[in-house]
């Protein structure tokens, strides 16, 4: 379970001869607010549209100065233009700088993200001039949708970020009288205007003056923040035929595929072992690359594309794996989800927050995320874990599986020899399940390219310890083979021998996954829903203490247990070892937790990290 970072005041006391005086934690201040925001849309019946928006931002913190001094207004070159744009730096005396034509820049949104990542989203950059705390950074900007997302269609939302305030919004909606414009209000309101001469006009509103502190560990702001969305498509199971209808010819089955998939799923016995051998194929050979150009952004390359580049996003994956699996006669569905923060999508057609695409095969009730090249068959990453999907093939919504406490675990075992003069000898090993394992495999994939010293050191950083030492495991990109992990190790003295001292229980290099649970502290109060993860921790140590060393005593054993969270620790001498068995398994109805979840957690935290402290004590 992961906590809220927390801001602080720190009051130093000076050379001790004052008191110190009790400061209340600064509250939180908005470096900038949405002053205003009108827009006006005017729909074709192609789904195409003009957009002009009016805003105003006014800048409250010098921080503000930095974040909002550059506008960026955001555009797909390939189904929009930029028509005009104006802008202004209004100073607290009401006089008006007009930003020059120079001052205003075209830039590849994709910039900064890499070379996995090209599509036609623009943006442009306003650069306001003499901004200062109190500007108001107004610009007027008119943008041309010529093309639709979905031929006929129209599609918009709106969030209303918790951080900021926003102190007057409006959008005018002005659409043939033909086309039904669903909606989905959350804090917003909106009015049908009038219908006349085959046109509707719609207003909608929002006004919030007041701003709320960002939660680091919420759940996404789709989730919880205010909002307004708009669409001519009426639910997600249409939008799903709207994406089917123009992904599902891409997953034609040619004879190169064809061929591939019988190649790949030669040695399999029955569907399961196909389905698993076609999964470990394109995770491991198709790159993930996303070109999202003209059409690309919506609808996927060929499997017969994909297959003869071997790269594409998580479309193209999706496609790919669709063909193949009806190669071999398993038919499958792609999966419409968030790969992020959010645990609800939309009641009406449009695609936010959906940024993602899986694959759902019924014949199984399994979900595969073949863009994750780490994660072994049967299981998803945690980001795809309790979300929402669109099953397009199968017009249906569903839920992909909650993370299981029993399925998700990490089992080390670890044997330490404190020598005479206080070093200790190491080796551990260890066996991750489910995503702890994808985590691993990642992490250790990761640091294929760096020196086992730098890797040893860092591991060893962790938790204040230092020494020497190996990690051998398996090659963490090959999913066909089981994952083996293990360690061996020297650490420097983490307590002074002879004693009288103390020392706890050193990790070394191995997982180490209870102590990092205790460096996050959770928050100190309920703000809202948070994303929290279910799991299963085991921890074995053997230490055996050389002869000069007298152990006086060892901690004590405790346990801890409530509705979702079990904790036990064991200690144990005989002679000159010491046995250290330590089991949590943490289970939460699913990966938002509550106001519940929350208490629950800070009652068993204290517990765990007085644990983590207890020390054998030794002379």
């Amino acid at each position: 379970m992961r906590a809220v970072s927390r801001f602080v005041v720190v009051l130093v006391c000076t050379m001790a001869l004052l008191p110190c005086v009790a400061q209340a934690a600064r509250s939180y201040e908005p470096s900038f607010a949405y002053e205003r925001d009108h827009q006006s849309i005017v729909v074709a019946p192609d789904g195409s549209y003009r957009l002009t928006q009016d805003r105003i931002v006014r800048i409250q913190t010098a921080a503000g100065i930095d974040s909002e001094g550059i506008a960026n207004v955001y555009y797909n070159a390939d189904r929009q233009e930029v028509e005009s744009i104006q802008a202004w730096t209004i100073q607290p005396d009401g006089t008006q700088i007009e930003v020059s034509k120079d001052a205003i820049h075209t830039r590849d949104d994709s910039e900064g993200e890499g070379a996995t990542n090209i599509s036609d989203a623009k943006r442009k950059l306003i650069i306001f001039p003499k901004v200062q705390v109190g500007s108001r950074l107004r610009f007027i900007v008119t943008i041309n949708c010529h093309t639709a997302q979905f031929p006929g269609h129209f599609l918009k939302g709106f969030i209303f970020v918790r951080a900021f305030a926003e102190e007057d919004f409006r959008v005018d909606i002005d659409l043939p009288a033909d086309k039904p414009l669903y909606t989905e209000l959350r804090g917003a309101k909106g009015e049908l205007l009038e219908t006349r001469d085959g046109r509707s006009r719609y207003r909608f509103t929002y006004r919030r003056t007041s701003a709320n502190n960002p939660d680091p560990e919420s759940v996404d702001e789709t989730d919880v923040a205010d909002l307004l969305r708009l669409s001519t498509v009426p639910d997600p199971i249409a939008y799903g035929r709207l994406y089917q209808a123009s992904a599902r010819p891409m997953a034609a089955v040619t004879d190169a595929v064809r061929t591939k998939a019988i190649e790949i799923t030669r040695n399999s016995a029955d569907a399961r072992s196909k389905v698993r051998a076609l999964h470990h194929w394109v995770a491991s050979n198709i790159r993930y690359i996303s070109v999202a150009l003209a059409d690309g952004a919506l609808v996927p390359r060929s499997a017969d594309s994909v297959l003869k580049n071997l790269y594409g996003d998580c479309k193209d994956h999706v496609v790919l794996l669709e063909a193949m699996l009806d190669a071999v006669g398993i038919g499958s569905s792609p999966a419409l989800i968030n790969s992020g923060r959010a645990y609800k999508i939309s009641t009406i057609g449009i695609g936010g927050p959906i940024n993602h695409v899986i694959t759902y095969v019924p014949q199984l009730d399994l979900y595969i995320d073949s863009t994750d090249p780490h994660s072994p068959f049967g299981t998803i990453p945690f980001d795809d874990m309790d979300k929402p999907v669109i099953l397009t093939a199968l017009e249906k919504v569903a839920r992909t599986p909650v993370l299981s406490a029993a399925d998700h675990s990490s089992t080390t075992r670890i044997k330490l020899s404190v020598r005479a003069d206080g070093s200790i000898e190491g080796k551990s090993e260890s066996d991750q399940r489910g995503i702890m394992q994808s985590r691993s495999r990642s992490a250790r994939s990761a640091a294929l390219g760096y020196s086992e010293e730098f890797v040893v050191k860092r591991l060893l950083d962790r938790f204040g310890e230092t020494g020497t030492g190996s990690i051998e495991h398996s090659d963490p990109d090959d999913l066909n083979e089981p994952f083996v992990l293990s360690s061996t190790f020297v650490l420097d003295p983490i307590a002074n021998v002879p004693g009288p001292a103390a020392m706890t229980i050193p990790v070394g290099l191995a997982s180490g996954k209870l102590r990092s649970i205790v460096t996050d502290k959770p928050q100190e109060s309920f703000t809202g829903p948070y994303v929290c993860e279910s799991g299963t921790v085991r921890e074995f140590y053997t230490l055996r203490f050389a002869p000069n060393i007298r152990i006086q005593s060892i901690p004590r054993s405790m346990r801890h247990r409530d509705e979702a969270i079990d904790y036990r620790a064991e200690y144990l001498r005989s002679g000159q070892t010491v046995t250290v068995s330590r089991e949590l398994a943490v289970q939460f109805a699913g990966s938002v937790c509550g106001e519940g979840d929350l208490m629950r957690w800070k009652a068993f935290f204290t517990k765990l990290q007085k644990d983590l402290r207890s020390q054998v004590v030794y002379q």
